[in-house]
């Protein structure tokens, strides 16, 4: 059947991806499917991170100042950057990575989660 779910830990995952209505519910909501402590956020290839979140002390999440459609950018200027530029453009990620180890530091580790996963998915020579 073409809307046949598949479990992960215990999560809902639809085959159908963000047209169904447990994946609209789990974007609306920022969760992981309603799992109590837990935080959802998108990555660049639209397939998200799921990490321990405390709402009442907000630890475990903080929001880079590079995400989505600005970071993307950022990594095709390094991927296509001459290889005497690119120390210069790559600079900018240094900073964004050194933001995501002081996140790590003070037990934001989604921060860092969410970067890797942008990193990993972006292109090859980030993997």
């Amino acid at each position: 059947p073409p809307h046949r779910d598949f479990f992960f830990l215990g999560l809902g995952v639809e085959a159908e991806g963000e047209a169904t209505k447990a994946a609209k519910a789990r974007k609306r909501a920022g969760l992981s499917g309603g799992l109590p402590g837990h935080k959802w956020v998108e990555t660049s290839s639209k397939a998200g991170v799921v990490f321990a979140y405390d709402r009442q002390l907000e630890l475990g999440y903080r929001e880079l100042h590079l995400t989505g459609k600005e970071l993307r950018k950022l990594l095709g200027r390094i991927v296509h950057a001459p290889p005497a530029e690119r120390p210069e453009v790559q600079a900018e990620l240094d900073d964004l990575i050194n933001w995501s180890n002081i996140a790590n530091d003070e037990s934001d580790f989604g921060a860092s989660l969410r970067l890797g996963a942008d990193l990993f998915n972006h292109d090859v020579c980030f993997a």
